[in-house]
């Protein structure tokens, strides 16, 4: 009997090592240049669970290897993955043709848990519906009332930093987790009307909730893998992708909104007030019939309930205040590595802030052209998001060629890879702002630049985020001058498990008063 048991086991496990092998072929029988797995179940990931590379420069270093052809193929696992490498290509599966890959197929959605109904997970038409109807609450329009939102939020970090330093020359401050406190109040503000006091206050609720979700502890690693792998076993073991505290929080506390609003009739202009008459205008659709025949036919498919609301102030909350802090600090380091490029952003600030009599205005910031070429370059050699994933949606052939990409394949679009390609940007790991001035902008090939993504599902968010880290660098840089710590451990890693560009450890920079004379 154990003989025969011995032998069932040893037949299961070899029929399984055939199937695998014959996976690994996947790319070879499509003729697609491809990356051989270097392990059996790992695929390609070695050199994340074995050589401790941080996720964000895995698929820099997929690009890397696959030069110089235009695209190729590797194994997550045992998933066979495409990824695009050259421009041209990149841009006929983000904008030309888009709906072959509307998707992007987030592991992280379940219908059992409401705050992953967000706009960054939903594909489809559900996707495409919600899409259209939040965009307006992004509209340079919208955003410029929110400015003062911002302004006052700003104006309290000046104010913490100046304190700091009040007693001193000069004072080293992290500046990672004053960044991300700085985003946070800016963040409750402007999407759910709340003070969070974050910056007065680090362990403030809404911090706390932010360092729970960007947390990456064992079990969060666990239900990654799971859903990389065994989607349905995660579902099974029931492994939560959202901390139920912080499903709790956010459920609560956009409901206790909602509520006092209505009661009181209270209006302040910012995103929970557009969602809110989004509800109401699908709700009063949806009970009205001869409305619904004359509506659109998307309307038809639409209804945005109170866990869809909830879910699109979850994902502004996390998009909002993780990318924006993330882009500053990184930012204010290169700021203090580079004094020259500090100085003569110091001195356009001072003078656009002339023409405008002293006075921070949404149209004086949109007039800080070097502060804008900053940014760009930040967001060039920092992408916080170093990667695109798409899903293909319908069987695709790639123009002038007979490969095929099936229904159901994982598109990797390797933002990190691009930019730091030295074909598209010479000395590339080199901080330089000039790679955004006018001329060379101009002259760049499309799709070798995008932080935010491109096409249909660029990022809602874009110029919301943009607004704050101008608005926030500005005023740092008008108020203070800083440089390097002694203490500031170089060179810096990132975080290992994180899809986001994080710094692991502190960012200490010593911070200065100006002298204005």
């Amino acid at each position: 009997m154990l003989a025969e048991v011995l032998l069932f086991i040893t037949s299961a496990l070899f029929l399984i090592y055939l199937s695998i092998k014959k996976k690994h072929k996947y790319w070879l029988k499509k003729n697609v240049p491809y990356i051989k797995p270097k392990n059996l179940i790992l695929g390609n990931t070695t050199e994340l669970f074995f050589k401790g590379l941080p996720l964000v420069k895995y698929h820099e270093t997929i690009y890397n290897e696959l030069a110089p052809h235009p695209y190729g193929g590797y194994f997550h696992f045992v998933k066979p993955v495409f990824i695009a490498r050259d421009p041209n290509l990149i841009k006929t599966i983000l904008i030309k043709d888009f709906q072959h890959f509307m998707n992007r197929g987030s592991g992280f959605m379940d219908e059992n848990e409401p705050l992953t109904q967000n706009l960054f997970n939903l594909g489809g038409e559900q996707w495409k519906n919600l899409r259209i109807k939040i965009t307006p609450a992004f509209s340079s329009g919208k955003i410029k009332i929110m400015f003062n939102l911002m302004k006052e939020c700003t104006e309290e970090l000046i104010s913490l930093i100046d304190q700091t330093i009040s007693t001193e020359h000069q004072h080293d401050i992290e500046v990672k987790e004053l960044m991300s406190r700085f985003t946070t109040d800016i963040i409750s503000s402007c999407v759910f009307g709340l003070q969070s006091n974050t910056l007065k206050n680090p362990d403030s609720v809404f911090r706390q909730m932010g360092k729970r979700i960007f947390a990456t502890p064992r079990s969060n690693q666990i239900t990654q893998f799971l859903n990389s792998i065994f989607p349905w076993l995660r579902r099974l073991l029931k492994f939560k992708i959202i901390d139920p505290q912080v499903n709790d929080f956010f459920v609560n506390l956009v409901k206790n909104t909602i509520e006092y609003r209505e009661l009181n009739n209270e209006s302040r202009n910012d995103f929970l007030d557009l969602l809110i008459a989004l509800r109401k205008e699908t709700s009063a659709l949806s009970h009205d019939d001869d409305q619904l025949k004359d509506a659109n036919r998307n309307d038809k498919k639409f209804e945005f309930n109170d866990g869809l609301l909830t879910a699109q102030c979850f994902v502004f909350f996390v998009a909002g205040y993780e990318t924006s802090s993330g882009t500053l600090t990184f930012a204010l380091y290169e700021l203090a590595k580079n004094q020259e490029i500090q100085n003569k952003l110091r001195q356009e600030i001072d003078k656009v802030l002339t023409e405008f009599d002293g006075q921070y205005t949404y149209e004086c910031i949109q007039n800080m052209v070097y502060l804008d070429q900053i940014v760009n370059e930040t967001l060039r050699l920092y992408p916080i998001l170093p990667f695109l994933v798409r899903v293909c949606t319908k069987t695709y052939t790639l123009p002038d060629t007979d490969t095929v990409i099936e229904k159901g394949t994982r598109v990797i679009i390797p933002i990190l890879g691009l930019h730091h390609d030295p074909e598209y940007y010479p000395d590339p790991l080199k901080f330089n702002p000039e790679n955004f001035s006018k001329d060379i902008k101009t002259n760049r090939l499309n799709c070798t630049y995008i932080p935010f993504g491109e096409g249909p599902r660029i990022c809602i968010g874009m110029r919301f985020g943009l607004l704050q880290i101008k608005l926030g660098l500005a005023m740092m840089i008008r108020n203070f001058i800083f440089d390097l710590s002694p203490d500031l451990k170089l060179p810096f890693g990132f975080r290992k498990y994180s899809i986001l560009t994080t710094v692991e450890g502190d960012m200490l920079l010593t911070f200065k008063k100006r002298t204005f004379e």
